[in-house]
């Protein structure tokens, strides 16, 4: 990040701040969903009846319901961070590498532009030069062809 002027330092750092948040939005959304299925597993289990003959499969099942859930909601949370971060690391490198780029081409423009306006400048000074002042013949053609130089 070296060469970045504190605006852009500045809009990056929201940038990955944001990319934090969403990644921490996204870990509160495993920990509710789970909390969340752990309870209603619970209740079910609550809800069986103990004397029943079967009672023992239904709670297996339930738990195993439990945990399938739980390994969906860790397979897609994962999937989902993943992407995220792969998409936020990649557009960060995108943006950078366009700013890098515009800043090359700023340069080059500027130094294109110095070196157009030298020669410019020189023969506007030697035509002001030739306009205002009398000069004998040989500094004219002097400063014409110093002029024509440039």
């Amino acid at each position: 990040m070296a060469g970045q002027s504190l605006k852009t330092k500045s809009i990056f750092f929201v940038y990955w701040i944001l990319v934090l948040y969403v990644l921490a939005a996204l870990i509160w959304w495993y920990i509710a969903l789970s909390r969340q299925n752990e309870q209603l597993a619970q209740m079910k289990i609550e809800d069986l009846n103990q004397l029943a003959a079967n009672y023992s499969s239904q709670q297996k099942e339930i738990l195993q319901l439990k945990e399938n859930k739980t390994a969906q909601y860790l397979g897609e949370g994962s999937i989902f961070c993943l992407l995220i971060i792969a998409g936020a690391i990649f557009l960060y490198r995108a943006v950078n590498k366009q700013l890098k780029e515009s800043r090359r081409q700023e340069g080059f423009f500027m130094a294109i532009t110095h070196e157009l306006k030298t020669p410019i400048a020189v023969a506007q000074l030697n035509l002001e030069t030739l306009q205002k002042h009398q000069l004998d013949e040989e500094k004219k053609n002097k400063l014409l062809d110093n002029t024509l130089q440039e």
